[in-house]
């Protein structure tokens, strides 16, 4: 029933389960309210529980659509930008394999970079570390990477001059 009214109401179809699962994880607490329900007869609690349960998952769900979206927001722009840089074909899909697996959180030191992903330690095994400083100093000129200090983190915020204006916007 509860689907039906959603779905009637007009939510998109990825949020349908979000009460479904919403009850699954929260089971015990689900038991309880079914028991109230059927021992005072009102509604009220029930859909306060339902309610908190729907706003959380749709919560959840918000999150995880703008995470998938910015990542891939970030890989076509890697991709946009690659296409315009000229050089030696190589070193180019080094780079770009490079910017692709970085990290889009957090900040590194050049030890720590080998590291973080098998394609990149598949990458830079046979070259000296001079070459990956090289690269991801290469990222920080094409606006991917920001360098502080000894550490490098991907430059997300350059997306945010990709998106078009509108009211109340609060970036990535």
């Amino acid at each position: 029933m509860e689907f039906y009214i959603l779905l009637r109401g007009g939510l998109p179809n990825i949020t349908l389960q979000i009460l479904s699962n919403h009850y699954n994880a929260t089971r015990n607490e689900y038991y309880k309210e079914i028991s109230k329900v059927s021992t005072t007869k009102n509604l009220r609690g029930f859909i306060s529980y339902a309610i908190i349960g729907l706003r959380d998952g749709l919560e959840e769900t918000l999150k995880t659509i703008q995470k998938s979206l910015t990542e891939l927001m970030w890989k076509n722009f890697i991709y946009d930008t690659f296409a315009n840089v000229e050089g030696q074909k190589e070193v180019i899909k080094r780079q770009r394999i490079l910017s692709l697996h970085f990290p889009i959180t957090g900040s590194y030191t050049v030890t720590e970079i080998p590291k973080l992903n098998v394609e990149i330690a598949y990458n830079y095994a046979t070259v000296s570390e001079k070459t990956l400083t090289r690269d991801l100093d290469e990222l920080v000129s094409l606006n991917m990477l920001n360098k502080m200090e000894h550490k490098y983190s991907s430059n997300i915020s350059i997306l945010n001059q990709q998106l078009p204006p509108y009211k109340g916007q609060k970036g990535l």
